[in-house]
């Protein structure tokens, strides 16, 4: 050790650099090999949020994301995609220069904690100096860690994007304040706008901001006013971020004031969450400050959950876990050196990491003694119930916060032991490996509750081919009922080697733009168990009718779900075994399709639904999933009309545009309906027990509409053409022209601001 010490302060200052320029270039490397060793030439797809758009951005962006209504294997919601377009932009792009979907999924998988830790080390030197060992072994604890790999790198949900926005954008900031140059402002709006997708995970991104408040808190009441000379750049630098995300920000914010059967706006507070917080906290709070001090996750939740994580424990981690007590080791020097190594800012920049690393330690264990209750007393704050899986939602934070202040203790040891530095940095990278040593097993693991069935998976060409023939048959108007149905809203493509499996939500909707119910989470409670009873009753005629009341024309049936899954939690057995072919045979009509080997056939129900019902004059045309097209003949008296769609407020129906034109760009013009005024709004009610209904008059269109929207007939009735809108879709367009024109304003400004400063 003491011979590499000697070795270094050797190596003369270009030396060096060249050696910092290729350990980063060893890593990066090897985090973009990562996925390659992780899934061998597999995707890693499914899950309660799907993955599917890191492999299929094009197909996401052209059937979900530009539409505030949605369906994905469930009937539909007002919840939008808006924060994931840009992202989504640029991966197509990729994909088009890739053309290969596993080498765009792993680049994707790696693009995050490449960035995360380049980033992560730019943060911390400018907050300790150009210390690039220092910044280099901080950034591998920050996304190599076991708690970065169990929270986030085995789930690869939209937080993991976080990794990346988190450093880049806390980097920008502070060197916006300290040396006030504008193109630091622009280049953090450029990542933001890229990773918007990663700032809709609002809670994870909270779970970062709350602790460090604390710190801020503690700045104010006793060292000084930390903003008091640096208000007006966060003012300004905030502005820019929040100006950048106002396209999807303004609609999001919208769907709050929207009340419907799906609505998004009482999530956060509802009664459900609210309730169920104490019960979750209790459950999970078991575990104690020792791991995570360790940079483990929780030991004691893996085993209270039987998670496969459990048995990485038993098998390598707990053999290996006296190694991480040099982390605590520097924990410790750092604290009770500080005082006479550090000084001035560098001084108040330890207590504020080490006031909000211990925030941070409270929010991601909580079993702290009595400060459990204090937490359980905190569910009690509006909205703060959706941090009832506490180890969830603020490991993100808790690790950031950690290895920041890792990084002064690191700087101070180097201070007050400088022979102890270097052995001891590469020290703890050696542990920092260990530790990471078994990702392949959290990340790349079992289906729960089984031993066999992997989740990853590589799309065999009998489904990719007999979705394209759906694609083809199948108006994307009508809905498909998949059997067997899950607890859950799945769908099981199987590898033909039947061990590799998707497990998720269903891509039917991406790739052919119908839409499938393949669980009973698919549809609302009361419909579900309708269906359920209807089904074990084998009370055939009535599931017809349920089935024609939401819509659903088609069904489909996989033959070939591994008998390991079936036995899964995923699959209730009694309910299981009265899906059978009795079943398929007493509602369908006829089979349409059915793919090369026979594991994925569909039939046609007996019965026809519509989508849009009113009388035998009235067609209808799909402009796309938020508007329709609806002409109406012969019109003498009052009639209902019935849209078989969730019910929801913002549904609106107005006097028919000349010109409809289904491109991105041309809808743009909707935003015009925010100041259109809807005719037939008081008569729109829920449709039961499930739809939307308006009461249609001929004397009211005569009444309240211009001869120019209505043709007179001979016989007294009127023809008409009306649009069918949803009205919140509108809101991403003025969110997008507000993004557009705040940004240009605030360039103005900046710009101006520039030539005064110069003068």
């Amino acid at each position: 050790m003491f011979f590499l010490k000697r070795s270094l302060d050797k190596i003369n200052k270009k030396k060096f650099n060249i050696v910092v320029i290729l350990l980063n270039l060893f890593v990066a490397g090897f985090l973009l090999y990562l996925p390659y060793y992780l899934f061998g030439r597999r995707l890693f797809l499914g899950g309660d949020d799907t993955r599917f758009y890191y492999a299929y951005p094009t197909e996401v962006l052209k059937s979900l994301t530009f539409f505030s209504w949605i369906n994905i294997s469930s009937l539909p919601s007002n919840i939008q995609n808006f924060h994931s377009i840009p992202f989504l932009i640029v991966s197509s792009l990729l994909d088009a220069i890739l053309n290969s979907k596993i080498h765009l999924f792993y680049f994707l998988f790696s693009l995050p904690l490449v960035l995360g830790f380049i980033y992560f080390q730019k943060f911390v030197r400018e907050l300790i100096g150009k210390e690039y060992l220092i910044s280099f072994t901080v950034a591998l604890i920050y996304v190599l860690s076991p708690i970065t790999v169990v929270s986030h790198i085995s789930h690869f949900l939209t937080p993991v994007w976080l990794i990346a926005l988190v450093p880049i954008i806390f980097y920008y900031y502070i060197s916006f304040i300290r040396r006030g140059k504008n193109i630091d402002i622009f280049k953090a709006v450029i990542w933001s706008v890229f990773l918007s997708i990663a700032y809709f995970a609002i809670v994870w991104l909270v779970g970062v901001l709350l602790p460090l408040l604390f710190g801020v808190i503690f700045l104010f009441i006793f060292v000084e006013n930390p903003l008091k000379k640096r208000l007006k750049k966060t003012v300004i630098f905030i502005s820019f971020i929040i100006s950048s995300q106002l396209f999807w920000l303004i609609p999001f914010v919208m769907s709050l004031t929207h009340r419907g059967e799906t609505d998004l706006g009482g999530e956060a507070i509802s009664k459900g969450l609210i309730d169920s917080f104490s019960p979750t906290v209790l459950a999970t709070a078991t575990g104690n400050i020792i791991y995570p001090l360790l940079t483990f996750y929780h030991r004691q939740i893996a085993f209270d959950y039987d998670w496969q994580l459990k048995n990485i424990f038993i098998s390598y981690f707990d053999y290996v876990l006296p190694l991480s007590l040099i982390f605590i080791i520097v924990l410790f020097l750092g604290i009770i050196k500080y005082k006479q190594v550090l000084s001035g800012n560098k001084e108040k920049i330890f207590l504020f990491f080490f006031i909000s690393f211990v925030a941070a330690l409270y929010f991601f264990t909580v079993n702290i003694g009595f400060l459990k209750y204090f937490f359980l007393l905190l569910g009690q704050i509006p909205g703060f119930s959706v941090f009832r899986n506490f180890t969830d939602k603020f490991s993100l934070g808790y690790i950031f916060i950690y290895a920041s202040f890792l990084s002064f203790c690191f700087y101070v040891i180097k201070k007050s032991f400088p022979k102890f530095y270097i052995p001891l940095l590469f020290a703890v990278i050696i542990v920092v490996a260990i530790n990471f040593i078994p990702v392949k097993q959290i990340v790349n693991s079992p289906m729960w509750t089984t031993k066999n069935i992997y989740k990853t998976v590589n799309l065999p060409q009998e489904y990719l081919s007999f979705v394209e023939k759906v694609k083809s048959t199948v108006p994307s108007t009508l809905n498909i009922i998949g059997f067997p149905q899950n607890i859950a809203s799945y769908s099981v493509i199987t590898e033909d080697n039947g061990k590799n499996a998707y497990i998720g939500t269903s891509p039917f909707k991406f790739l052919t733009g119908v839409n499938d119910l393949s669980g009973s989470s698919s549809f609302h409670t009361a419909i579900s168990d309708n269906i359920r009873e209807s089904i074990t009753k084998r009370n055939y005629k009535n599931l017809l009718v349920i089935l024609n009341q939401i819509n659903v024309g088609y069904l489909m049936v996989t033959n070939n779900i591994p008998a390991e899954i079936k036995d899964s939690y995923l699959f209730d057995k009694n309910y299981l075994k009265f899906q059978d072919k009795k079943l398929i045979n007493s509602i369908t009509e006829r089979e349409l399709i059915r793919s090369q080997n026979g594991n994925y056939i569909l039939y046609k129900l007996k019965n026809s639904p519509t989508i849009i019902s009113f009388n035998d004059s009235a067609y209808y045309e799909k402009i796309n999933p938020v508007k329709y097209k609806i002409t109406i003949k012969n019109l003498k008296i009052s009639q209902k009309l019935f849209f078989y769609e969730t019910y929801h407020p913002g549904w609106k129906i107005y006097p028919s545009e000349k010109h409809y034109e289904n491109t991105i760009f041309s809808n743009f013009t909707d935003i015009f309906y925010l100041i259109k005024e809807p005719i037939f709004d008081n008569s729109h009610n829920a449709l039961q027990p499930y739809g939307n209904e308006w009461t249609i008059s001929s004397n009211t269109i005569k009444n309240s509409l211009d001869e120019l929207f209505y043709k007179q007939n001979k016989d007294g009735s009127i023809d008409v053409v009306l649009t069918l809108y949803f009205l919140p879709q509108s809101y991403l367009y003025l969110g997008t022209a507000m993004s557009l024109l705040s940004l240009l304003i605030g360039t103005t400004y900046l710009i101006k601001n520039k030539k005064n400063e110069t003068k």
